[in-house]
C-alpha cells in the first residue's frame, strides 16, 4: 500500500511499466469542522461562505500531491447513502463567498482554525487561512498537539478545527460521532435543522426498514447538513496498491472502506 506523498510518483511508475497496480479514493478525508454555536459561525451565511471560499482542488493537487481529491459529502458519489444532489454542492466560488460575508455583516469578526502542530493538517491549515483572509475574513491559526485537536473541539472549547475524518461503514456511525454525538455539529446548531436531524437518525436505524429506505433517510440528513453548513469537507485520500501482475481483478472487487482493500476472496490469478 501506497499513501500521501508517495502516491504521485508511484503513478508514474506504474504509467512506465515499471510497476503494475491501482488507484482508489478512500474515506479517509481532511475536514475542516465549524462551531455553530460559536460567533460568527453561528451564522449559516458565514458558514456557506467558508465552504464557497476553499479552493479543494488546488489544496489537493498542491499540498498533498494530487493525493487527496475534493469532496462534498462524507461518502464516495458511488456510495448508497451519498446524495446525487451535493456532489460539486460547494464548488470554490471566491466572489460568492465574498457575497455572503458582506450580507453578513461579520467581516470584522475573527475565527480561530485550530490544527495539530507539525502534522499533515498543518498545510491545509495555513491554506485556508490565506483563502477565507481573501473573502473578507479574520482569520487566525493555533496550532496544538494533535491528540488535542479534534478532542477541543468536541468539548466545546475551539471555534473550528482541521483535521482527519473517517465516516464508518454505516452512514448511522457519521450521524452518532459528528451530528448528535461526538462532535454534536446539529445538537450544537439546534434550531428546526438540529431536530430534523434527529427525527431522521432515529428513523435511519429502524432494523425494519430496507437499505433503499435508509438511503433516501440519510440523503436528507447530509443534505441537511451540507446546506447548514456544519463543516467543509475538503479532501479524501487516494491510496495505492501495488500487486504482481498475474493478481487479477483487484481494481473491480475494491471494497475499501478506509485503507482501499480489494476483496481478497474475489482476486484471481492469471494463467502461467
Amino acid at each position: 500500500q501506497i499513501t500521501g506523498v508517495d502516491v504521485p510518483p508511484t503513478q508514474e511508475l506504474i504509467k512506465q511499466g515499471v510497476l503494475s497496480g491501482y488507484t482508489a479514493t478512500v474515506r479517509i478525508s481532511y475536514w475542516l469542522f465549524l462551531n455553530p454555536s460559536m460567533a460568527p459561525l453561528d451564522n449559516k451565511a458565514i458558514r456557506q461562505a467558508i465552504n464557497y471560499a476553499i479552493d479543494r482542488e488546488s489544496i489537493g493537487n498542491a499540498l498533498y500531491g494530487g493525493s487527496c481529491v475534493p469532496n462534498y459529502q462524507p461518502y464516495e458519489d458511488s456510495f448508497w447513502a451519498s446524495s446525487p444532489k451535493l456532489v460539486d454542492k460547494y464548488k470554490f466560488d471566491q466572489q460568492k463567498a465574498k457575497d455572503l460575508v458582506a450580507s453578513a455583516g461579520a467581516g470584522d469578526a475573527t475565527v480561530t482554525i485550530e490544527f495539530g502542530s507539525q502534522s499533515a493538517y498543518e498545510p491545509a491549515a495555513t491554506a485556508i487561512q490565506t483563502m477565507l483572509t481573501e473573502v473578507g475574513l479574520n482569520v487566525e491559526l493555533n496550532g496544538v498537539p494533535q491528540a488535542e485537536a479534534f478532542t477541543r473541539f468536541n468539548s466545546g472549547t475551539s471555534q473550528a478545527v482541521v483535521t482527519g475524518m473517517i465516516p464508518g461503514a454505516d452512514p448511522s456511525t457519521f450521524v452518532a460521532n459528528y451530528l448528535l454525538g461526538g462532535s454534536s455539529l446539529a445538537v450544537r446548531a439546534g434550531g428546526a435543522a438540529g431536530q430534523q436531524v434527529a427525527e431522521l437518525a432515529a428513523q435511519g436505524v429502524d432494523p425494519r426498514k430496507s437499505q433503499e429506505e435508509r438511503a433516501a433517510i440519510y440523503q436528507q440528513i447530509q443534505e441537511i447538513a451540507m446546506e447548514e453548513a456544519w463543516f467543509a469537507q475538503i479532501c479524501s485520500s487516494q491510496h495505492l496498491w501495488i500487486r504482481n501482475p498475474k493478481v487479477l481483478g483487484a481494481e473491480e472487487t475494491f471494497r475499501g472502506i478506509w485503507q482501499g482493500l480489494p476483496e481478497l476472496t474475489e482476486l484471481k490469478g492469471a494463467a502461467s
